[in-house]
């Protein structure tokens, strides 16, 4: 079932933050403010945030978007509505917000527009599973 794939990604996820470990190379820690905690954040305007997340170097805040499948333009452009909405309602006016899409595969036009761009304020990871034989 894919609502179970997307919560177990997103669960790993949450993990890899809370352990403090380095990701989507920066430090992350899941944010939380008197609205709620970051996982499953809603924001006016934008609806339900997979994780607002603050980097621990530099306060960005990140506005993460899980795709346990493939992530094309429309990612995208809901990505930029929730930083947006994020900048509009929650950072501070100081505070740079930036997006994050993780997916298992990225469109091609997806891939060729994040190349092309250089789209400073928006990410793109591929995840990848493994299985080894020892």
């Amino acid at each position: 079932d894919r609502l179970v794939a997307k919560r177990m990604l997103e669960d790993e996820i949450e993990a890899w933050i809370d352990s403090g470990r380095e990701l989507f190379d920066r430090k992350l820690h899941i944010f939380e403010d008197k609205n709620g905690y970051g996982r499953h954040y809603y924001v006016p305007g934008a609806g339900r945030i997979d994780f607002l997340a603050v980097d621990e170097v530099d306060n960005t805040l990140c506005v993460i978007s899980v795709h346990n499948d493939k992530a094309d333009e429309r990612s995208l452009l809901l990505v930029w509505q929730q930083i947006s909405a994020v900048r509009k309602s929650v950072a501070k006016r100081w505070q740079k917000v930036v997006g994050i899409i993780v997916c298992s595969n990225a469109s091609d036009v997806l891939k060729a527009g994040n190349a092309s761009m250089k789209i400073e304020d928006v990410q793109l990871y591929e995840y990848r599973f493994a299985f080894e034989k020892l």
